[in-house]
């Protein structure tokens, strides 16, 4: 490869000189999310499957976290996913 081109290949890593093309970024998995039983509100689940601790507007916990979600709280597909919902 010339001097040239190799400089524009180091300077410019997006392959048009010749250089290694960059990986395209990954898509980052949806967290499950389900609604709490006490205050009804939609919060991330744990890897058990209950809802993740949370407190109330005035600092007390809630008593609805680390239960079971009374229902499952839609999660949208991340971009460049393959999920065909229909």
């Amino acid at each position: 490869m010339p001097t040239l081109e190799q400089l524009l290949a180091e300077t410019i890593p997006d392959g048009t000189f010749g250089g290694a093309r960059p990986r395209p970024p990954q898509p980052r998995p949806s967290t499950p999310r389900g609604h709490c039983t006490a205050c009804d509100k939609p919060y991330a689940l744990t890897t058990e499957g209950l809802v993740r601790h949370h407190d109330r507007p005035r600092g007390t916990p809630c008593p609805g976290s680390r239960r079971l979600p009374s229902r499952p709280a839609y999660t949208p597909p991340s971009s460049g996913s393959t999920d065909t919902r229909a």
